[in-house]
């Protein structure tokens, strides 16, 4: 504010109202990390009925080994990818060991298998890793393009359009296509899915590794504009679980919208 006036740049607003304007814009681009961490927990409550706790875990594991292949020589596009491709490993694993042989347990023993995921993985990370934060590098150009005076990052960018695009896609691919009505037909009654045709292990296999894909997605892009520690995906998870409160877990595009709306709040 100070160099905009040294400068006779910037709005007619008065300061506090820019600042709080500025916070605002900065937080839609933070809050796309919330919904789509959201959107994910959505989709996979809509379709399973799990409310999943592991989608943090996924999320670190992404992020630590994509920090671990760059630190190492890896060239920053190949790292994420790996890290991506691991957490989607990780996350059918975590569907065939632990989530499989409870599925027919009630909602709060499927919950707390997931926090036990998250309590495991967090564990180990601890183990090898240590409590000190690591820093990961950008991964697009550095750069930023100016919105209303709000100076706004590529990586930032990217983690918008992502999200945008993501929930988009997902909310389009549930209504309009024969595998989304098979996915939601699971959810609603399994067995009935089941004597239709429907292969009940397929569609676990997908949600888990759709989900687990999009959060080590989110945690690449995410991982280079903040320390990183076991705990960071964890608060990240909190903050997700309030977006889906405003989508009733329901509906993928106010699950989205929550998540733009806590990174708002957040930031003023």
């Amino acid at each position: 504010t100070v160099a905009r006036a040294a400068t006779g740049r910037g709005s007619d607003l008065p300061g506090g109202d820019v600042l709080v304007v500025e916070a605002g814009i900065s937080g839609l681009f933070t809050g796309a990390g919330y919904a789509l961490i959201g959107v994910t927990i959505t989709l996979m409550y809509r379709s399973t009925g799990v409310l999943s706790f592991a989608h943090a875990a996924f999320a670190a594991v992404s992020a630590y080994l994509y920090i671990d292949l760059v630190d190492g020589g890896i060239a920053k596009p190949l790292a994420a990818t790996l890290a991506v491709a691991a957490a989607t490993v990780y996350g059918l694993v975590v569907e065939r060991v632990v989530i499989r042989p409870v599925r027919h347990a009630d909602a709060a023993t499927r919950l707390i298998a997931t926090l036990g995921v998250l309590t495991f993985t967090s564990g180990v990370l601890l183990w090898h890793y240590g409590f000190s934060p690591l820093t990961a590098e950008v991964l697009l150009p550095t750069g930023s393009v100016t919105i209303a005076d709000v100076a706004v990052s590529y990586q930032k960018l990217a983690v918008f359009g992502v999200a945008a695009v993501s929930s988009v896609t997902l909310a389009w691919f549930l209504e309009r296509t024969r595998f989304g009505t098979a996915v939601r037909a699971v959810a609603e009654d399994p067995e009935a899915a089941r004597l239709h045709g429907v292969s009940l292990a397929t569609v676990a296999r997908f949600n888990w590794g759709l989900g687990a894909a999009l959060a080590g997605v989110i945690a690449v892009l995410m991982a280079p504009l903040q320390s990183v520690n076991v705990g960071t995906f964890t608060l990240l998870l909190a903050k997700a679980l309030t977006a889906t409160l405003v989508g009733g877990l329901s509906s993928l595009t106010l699950t989205f919208a929550g998540g733009l709306l806590v990174g708002v709040v957040e930031n003023i």
